[in-house]
């Protein structure tokens, strides 16, 4: 079976991670995995999947800058050449010749849609966040929509929140269809912090550790947790320290905003941290926050529940498909910073015991429901049972 995912780049994300992983289980079921990346064929990880067999192509939507001056006006003759995206990847898609192609970037998707057709691939539609139509023309997709529907458009979504938030105006038009479409949250190899030991906290209880992984973008919202971090660090007696993992483009901002509120000791930006020194990141803390203001199924809530700690989460994207509120953690309306203040002083206050017992009750969760194994073998049979019901068309 090939098949080729069409993805950003080979850069650090939660995508990328989780095919690293899935990979692995490609020999396992026949699999050749290619990617295809629209901004940029190099990345953090790109050595990573082609030592596991992924090769990575470009089809860049913009031809890249290569330092050509003047810039504004090679950048207008760039701006011009982006029309030729729908013929880089007609040609693109019938050189690598993929079995399925399974689009988990949908900019310029109804080119996508288009070419696949055009080319007769089946598409898959991987709804990984509430942002799908962010570079997508709706005019065109209402018009389109329902014909590639028919012919070879498949929709998998990570999170029934996704789904819905994402595709409800169009539920009559999927009809049926709607209720068959399959809930796969994306995951990662967490199987190792299942048999982890590192989970005993024997520290000084005087000190708590709060802790969160994400990009620097404003889509995780660093801003609203370090500012309700203030809050919490003035109510509560004990010492607390905050540390945030991750890298982006609002590093500056926050480093600025946690030296504006005084929180220089208290509050540490690591940067980017390797996977595998993310166990070891989540075993020194003693609770997990994500301060999202969307999300599809985040693997670094799927992490830190295999790790056993208690989470505390705004209720965006499908995290209170994962998340039972009081058993694994606590849900908070995003943007209701004195709900988060509240939630964070309830798990702070309470007994070690039921804290533990909270993060214990969401690595079992993770244990049964969040395997990347599971997530291998249910992708495999859609695909194969798509693949089959195309080719006889």
């Amino acid at each position: 079976m090939n098949i080729l995912h069409i993805i950003g780049s080979p850069g650090a994300g939660g995508v990328q991670a989780y095919l690293l992983d899935l990979c692995k289980y490609d020999r396992q079921y026949g699999i050749k995995r290619k990617l295809l990346c629209l901004y940029n064929a190099e990345g953090e990880h790109k050595h990573e999947f082609i030592r596991n067999g992924v090769d990575c192509y470009s089809c860049t939507i913009m031809p890249q800058d290569n330092g050509l001056r003047p810039y504004l006006f090679w950048k207008k003759i760039r701006q011009v050449l982006k029309n030729l995206f729908a013929y880089k990847l007609f040609n693109a898609i019938k050189i690598l010749k993929p079995d399925i192609i399974i689009c988990e970037e949908p900019s310029y998707f109804n080119i996508q849609m288009l070419v696949c057709r055009l080319l007769r691939k089946p598409l898959v539609w991987y709804l990984g966040n509430e942002n799908q139509f962010k570079y997508i023309n709706r005019k065109i997709f209402n018009i389109s929509f329902e014909y590639f529907l028919k012919n070879n458009l498949i929709i998998i979504t990570d999170s029934k929140k996704t789904l819905n938030k994402n595709l409800d105006i169009y539920k009559k038009k999927l009809g049926s269809k709607w209720d068959q479409i399959p809930i796969l949250p994306q995951t990662i190899n967490i199987d190792n912090l299942f048999h982890s030991t590192e989970l005993i906290h024997n520290r000084d209880s005087s000190v708590v550790h709060i802790g969160s992984i994400g990009r620097l973008v404003g889509e995780k919202d660093f801003s609203l947790l370090i500012r309700v971090f203030k809050k919490v660090r003035k109510k509560f007696g004990k010492d607390v320290y905050l540390s945030i993992a991750g890298n982006g483009p609002l590093y500056r901002p926050l480093k600025k905003l946690v030296k504006e509120l005084g929180l220089d000791k208290y509050v540490k930006l690591m940067g980017n941290i390797e996977r595998e020194k993310i166990p070891q990141f989540l075993f020194s803390l003693d609770i997990y926050i994500q301060s999202s203001m969307s999300e599809g199924s985040p693997l670094t809530i799927k992490e830190a529940m295999g790790a056993g700690l208690p989470i505390i989460s705004t209720n965006v994207g499908g995290i209170p498909e994962m998340i039972n509120d009081g058993e694994t953690g606590m849900l908070v309306p995003y943007g209701d910073e004195d709900k988060f203040v509240k939630a964070i002083m309830k798990m702070l206050l309470m007994k070690k015991s039921k804290r533990k017992n909270i993060g214990a009750n969401a690595r079992e969760y993770a244990r049964k429901n969040l395997s990347i194994s599971i997530l291998a073998k249910k992708q495999y049979d859609i695909y194969k049972k798509e693949i089959n019901k195309f080719s006889v068309q």
